[in-house]
């Protein structure tokens, strides 16, 4: 099966892509000629310099401030010129931003009274001086006692029996609280167990889910 192009006279043959319906409305042999390279509506034009034909796309047509199109940035250049990119102040300018600048500086005193403004309680996201350092949120004596609890279980998760270490990973060497610190700020030995990273997480995942459940039913 074969078609004669409307717009340049070349014979052109169905492809085994083609659907019935598509090639019964196909009008074209390519792209270039349906003039739906980049946009369907648009306009044949030549160019101004070479003569070289092309297809002005209607947004390009809008924003030409010559109101001629050009096929290469070549042909542009030999009519409107070489393109000029970026904007350079004259030596008069620089030196009023300068002195502008210079009348803005800011003193110490006032750059310590601002920082003040938004310091401490002040700031927005202030948590009412709560730290995430360990020996800060479990006591200055936190890291002795978690020392004591690894010796005891001898380097051993209680709850799966694999040997922790230090190092990055499953294997990570954990102190757990049996009671949440958060509700009885228990320090004592018989509270406190060895864990790996990933069932410390199962620990705290289940404590979660258990206080969620509660609030479900109505308690606290």
């Amino acid at each position: 099966m074969k078609k004669k192009c409307i717009n340049c006279g070349k014979i052109f043959y169905k492809k085994p892509s083609d659907s019935k319906r598509y090639w019964l409305k196909k009008k074209y042999c390519c792209i270039k000629c349906s003039g739906t390279l980049f946009n369907k509506t648009g306009r044949n034009d030549i160019c101004a310099v070479c003569g070289n034909k092309l297809w002005i796309i209607p947004y390009k047509d809008k924003c030409s401030k010559t109101g001629k199109h050009f096929c290469s940035r070549e042909c542009a250049n030999k009519l409107v010129g070489k393109l000029k990119t970026g904007y350079h102040h004259t030596e008069e300018t620089k030196q009023k931003i300068r002195e502008a600048r210079a009348k803005q500086i800011i003193s110490k005193e006032s750059y310590i009274k601002r920082g003040k403004k938004f310091s401490g309680k002040n700031h927005w996201n202030w948590k009412g001086g709560i730290s995430n350092n360990p020996e800060v949120t479990y006591g200055n004596d936190w890291h002795s006692i978690r020392i004591k609890i690894y010796k005891r279980d001898n380097y051993i998760c209680q709850k799966c029996g694999i040997k922790c270490s230090g190092k990055m990973g499953k294997n990570l060497i954990q102190c757990h609280h049996k009671q949440p610190w958060r509700e009885g700020k228990n320090n004592n030995m018989k509270n406190l167990i060895t864990l790996c990273l990933s069932c410390h997480i199962k620990e705290d995942f289940r404590y979660d889910r258990k206080i969620r459940d509660i609030k479900k039913s109505g308690g606290y």
